[in-house]
């Protein structure tokens, strides 16, 4: 008599239906991360993922980086590869200072709104203005990475012009879908009023 092995339980078949309901789309499919730190959960497809939404605007949170210059490492190259939405096959250099290993650090920081402004400059300005300051572009890595989310919503950006292509400046955006994150470069002259901006709290 052939076997065809053993009955799964009530419980086991329970089990499997709310892991296909509840598993992400694409995962893995964004940037160039594996799993578990574009969605915050173990690359194990019996795990569920866990989705953190990200602090309302004004509120204070704290951000961790190890001071390893991971968070800069990442982003850079990602940001770096010719991209599609203003030059197809440019490639992007970042042109700004490399952190240094001050080890591990914890610094708090804010999202805020400022509307419309006609550079980045003016945003910097307006956040020095506001008693904040605008963090090194590497804490926005960290940002992503702390709060995985799924679901369509403004951009988040941070005000660090530091991307460059033929003498024109870019700045990174984090936008969200129902994949999760993705990073996109915008040019400076075009800061939506939608946007959430990333500062540092003195």
């Amino acid at each position: 008599m052939k076997s065809y092995g053993t009955i799964p339980t009530v419980r086991e078949v329970f089990a499997r239906i709310l892991r296909n309901v509840f598993a992400p789309k694409n995962a893995g499919s964004v940037g160039a991360d594996p799993p578990g730190e574009i969605y915050g959960y173990a690359p194990n497809p019996s795990d569920r993922p866990v989705f953190i939404q990200p602090p309302e605007l004004g509120v204070e949170f704290e951000l961790t980086i190890m001071g390893d210059n991971s968070e800069h490492k990442r982003m850079v190259p990602l940001l770096n590869r010719p991209r599609s939405n203003f030059h197809p096959c440019a490639t992007y250099k970042y042109k700004g200072p490399k952190p240094k290993k001050e080890g591990r650090q914890t610094r708090r920081f804010k999202l805020i709104k400022v509307g419309y402004r006609p550079d980045v400059d003016g945003i910097r300005r307006e956040v020095v203005r506001q008693g904040m300051y605008v963090p090194e572009p590497q804490w926005l890595e960290a940002f992503r990475l702390a709060y995985p989310i799924q679901g369509e919503r403004p951009g988040i950006s941070i005000a660090n012009p530091y991307w460059e292509h033929r003498g024109v400046r870019y700045y990174p955006v984090l936008h969200c879908d129902t994949s999760g994150w993705y990073y996109d470069l915008d040019r400076d002259g075009f800061c939506s009023e939608h946007w959430a901006w990333l500062v540092g709290c003195e």
